[in-house]
């Protein structure tokens, strides 16, 4: 599924996932991907009890995390970060695409290190269909 990265490609891999992370009170845990084409894509795990609140606040009576992270005010709410996170990257580094899941990546789930680094190959084994999908 992924392709080489340039030295561009990690370059904007990397400064992606720093500037989303710094973004921690709405957002979990983003995985940037670099895959087949030179297009950025990411998959946003949302900070549940800061969606939760969100949701709330805005009447939004959707219990089920599944059906909260595709409400379409909860995802607007990372498009707008991935946004403005864009603004701050060259052209090349930017997020074109993203997903947002309905469960966090963990280490108990398998998805994250011990020291909560992403395992790229779990992820793009689980969510495959996701990540082809933000390619089309």
């Amino acid at each position: 599924m992924e392709g080489p990265l340039t030295s561009l490609g990690l370059a904007g891999l990397f400064a992606g996932t720093w500037l989303l992370t710094r973004d921690a009170e709405v957002l979990a845990a983003p995985a940037i991907w670099l895959a087949r084409i030179n297009m950025m894509v990411a998959l946003i795990t949302l900070n549940p009890e800061e969606t939760a609140r969100f949701a709330r606040q805005r009447g939004i009576l959707v219990t089920d995390r599944t059906e909260l992270t595709r409400h379409p005010t909860v995802v607007e709410r990372p498009g707008r970060i991935v946004e403005a996170k864009n603004a701050e990257l060259p052209s090349y580094a930017r997020i074109k695409r993203f997903a947002v899941l309905p469960a966090d990546f963990t280490e108990v789930g398998g998805e994250l290190t011990p020291t909560q680094k992403v395992k790229r190959k779990v992820v793009a084994e689980r969510y495959g269909d996701v990540i082809d999908s933000l390619y089309r």
